[in-house]
């Protein structure tokens, strides 16, 4: 491209920017776009003043931030963000938008429908969809796929349920894997924080709400409690979300509180991972943990439940694998040796080092763009083909 062409605007569109994977995927994506090919635009829902990820401005970016919340708005939330959307996307005039995650996902696709636009619309699915979607959400998706000019999942088995469950043909979704921000595998000698627990540490990332499961956790730690079997372990709950409350008052109910500390978002996740003796995710579902990716690109030995390895990406030589009853196989991962505990992050950070790179994850983003702002999509080999009059 020469310096007289224009650029290719990419609108890029999250409900927030929360402390979430998802969300940091979305940051990431962000700063990997070539400038030199890319304009890039950043479109949220919610205010400025929420926003966890604020590196998002230390670089080039169009963005806007709406202001909307279901408190303030009220009945009115819905007409506004549609309004919002639709001035957004007249202002910033991109080549294509792309939405991630269920409710920006749909909230950019209706107002498509209602306000007529022609611009492309990629959409990232990022957790798994026969369990992460709730019925009525299924249901939109299924009225509303069509209006994706392509989709983007991060696991391999959630392309396959929407190829199932709603019939997407296979060359409209395609699987791009996580990447990994460079500096979680940049070894560092900064000291833990002086609030982190004594003894061996159990570090626990991500958002309180009842998808991750700290409150199963909880009880298979108060179970190993009752029979002494905790031994010298303690456990960080770091997150924030809806269930803050409900999981302070469970750890005072069990009388945990001098075995679990719950602290907010942390700024320099990689020196808590480095410093962790063990990672766990305890989740019913998801698509692809980024804090799992993270926490082992740190070196961080890791244990996760079933419906966190979606992916299948943790084996028992890379990690533990937590089945029924957790707190069964819990106690397993806890009395692990440090040299096992050591080997199996060795294994699992080697592997994914070759695949999970943010580079690759960037390019593979910009390839969907290019074929969609061009009419074309990629097939399974990865060459791009003009679509059937039948799939427009």
């Amino acid at each position: 491209m020469t310096s007289e062409a224009r650029k290719t605007r990419i609108l890029l569109v999250i409900a927030g920017l929360p402390a979430g994977g998802a969300e940091r995927q979305m940051v990431l994506l962000a700063k990997m776009l070539d400038r030199s090919v890319y304009e890039v635009g950043f479109l949220i829902f919610n205010a400025a003043g929420k926003i966890y990820f604020r590196d998002i401005f230390e670089i080039p970016l169009w963005f806007r931030a709406l202001g909307l919340s279901r408190q303030g708005d009220g009945l009115l939330l819905v007409p506004r963000l549609i309004a919002g959307l639709h001035r957004a996307v007249a202002d910033f005039k991109p080549d294509a938008v792309h939405a991630s995650l269920n409710v920006a996902n749909q909230a950019t696709r209706l107002t498509a429908l209602l306000r007529r636009w022609n611009v492309p619309i990629v959409t990232s699915v990022r957790v798994d969809f026969r369990a992460g979607y709730r019925p009525y959400e299924k249901k939109l998706e299924r009225l509303l796929w069509r209006r994706s000019d392509h989709i983007i999942c991060n696991a391999e088995t959630t392309r396959m349920q929407l190829i199932e469950d709603l019939a997407v043909p296979p060359n409209r979704v395609s699987t791009i894997l996580n990447g990994i921000d460079e500096k979680f595998f940049i070894q560092s000698d900064r000291p833990k924080p002086s609030w982190w627990p004594g003894g061996q540490v159990a570090l626990i990332v991500g958002r309180f709400k009842p998808q991750k499961n700290h409150l199963g956790l909880l009880a298979a730690i108060e179970y190993l409690a009752k029979t002494n079997s905790l031994y010298n372990w303690n456990f960080v709950f770091l997150g924030e979300g809806p269930l803050d409350s409900q999981i302070r008052g469970a750890i005072k109910s069990a009388g945990l509180q001098d075995r679990i500390i719950v602290v907010p978002p942390q700024s320099d996740l990689s020196t808590l991972y480095r410093t962790a003796n063990l990672f766990i995710l305890p989740s019913l579902f998801e698509g692809l943990s980024n804090a799992l990716l993270e926490a082992v690109a740190c070196g961080c030995p890791v244990a996760v439940t079933p419906g966190a390895n979606n992916a299948g990406i943790i084996v028992p030589d890379r990690g533990w694998l937590l089945s029924d009853p957790l707190e069964l196989s819990l106690e397993k991962a806890l009395q692990a040796t440090d040299f096992d505990r050591a080997a199996a992050a060795a294994r699992a950070s080697s592997y994914f080092a070759a695949i999970y790179t943010a580079r690759e994850m960037a390019a593979k983003t910009a390839e969907i763009y290019e074929s969609v702002t061009r009419g074309l999509t990629p097939n399974a080999t990865g060459v791009t083909r003009q679509w059937p009059t039948a799939l427009i």
